[in-house]
């Protein structure tokens, strides 16, 4: 499945993956980390029952401590 993470292509194994498989995949936080599906943002909470389609776009934003 072809999808866009941050406006870079990625091509992912398996024909279906959640959010929060992704994440985990790609070492991403689940704390201070927000992701937009398509320009819409999903909560953490939803990450399990979010399913990655062909063609979708991601944006992922994390949270940065210090100075």
């Amino acid at each position: 499945m072809h999808i866009t993470i941050n406006g870079r292509p990625e091509l992912l194994d398996g024909t279906t993956i959640t959010l929060r498989q992704l994440a985990e995949s790609h070492s991403i936080p689940t704390t201070g980390t927000a992701i937009a599906l398509n320009g819409k943002v999903v909560s953490a909470d939803k990450w399990d029952v979010t399913v990655l389609n062909e063609g979708d776009s991601l944006i992922v934003i994390s949270a940065a401590y210090g100075g």
